[in-house]
C-alpha cells in the first residue's frame, strides 16, 4: 500500500510528464531528429523525449545521469516499437521468432 507522499510522488511524475508535452510538441517541428534530448525540466527530475515520423511521442523521467544510455534506450525502445508495429502486416501463422525482422531478441 502506498504511503501519502509515494502517492503524491507518483501523481508529480505523471504532471512534469504531461507538462513536457507542450515543449515535445514545439520542438518535433524544430528538428528533424527523432530524439529530442532533454525537453523539460522540474527540479532534479529531467524528460527526455523521443518523437517517430508519426508522431508517437516516448517520454522518460530521469535525473539526467547519462544522456547517451538515455539515447541507446530510445533507440531500443523505436526498434521493438516497428517491431510489434509491422506484425500486424504477417500472416497469422507466421511465429514471431521466424520473421526476419526479429534478429534482434527482445
Amino acid at each position: 500500500m502506498l504511503t501519502c507522499l509515494q502517492t503524491q510522488g507518483v501523481y508529480l511524475h505523471q504532471f512534469v510528464l504531461h507538462a513536457a508535452l507542450d515543449a515535445v510538441n514545439e520542438q518535433i517541428w524544430t528538428t528533424a531528429n527523432m530524439h529530442l534530448g532533454t525537453v523539460d525540466k522540474f527540479n532534479n527530475l529531467m524528460v527526455a523525449a523521443y518523437a517517430t515520423a508519426a508522431h508517437v511521442k516516448f517520454l522518460l523521467l530521469h535525473d539526467g545521469k547519462n544522456e547517451e544510455t538515455i539515447r541507446l534506450f530510445f533507440k531500443d525502445v523505436y526498434d521493438i516499437y516497428v517491431r510489434v508495429s509491422c506484425k500486424n502486416y504477417c500472416e497469422l501463422s507466421t511465429s514471431f521468432e521466424k520473421l526476419q525482422l526479429l534478429n534482434h531478441p527482445l
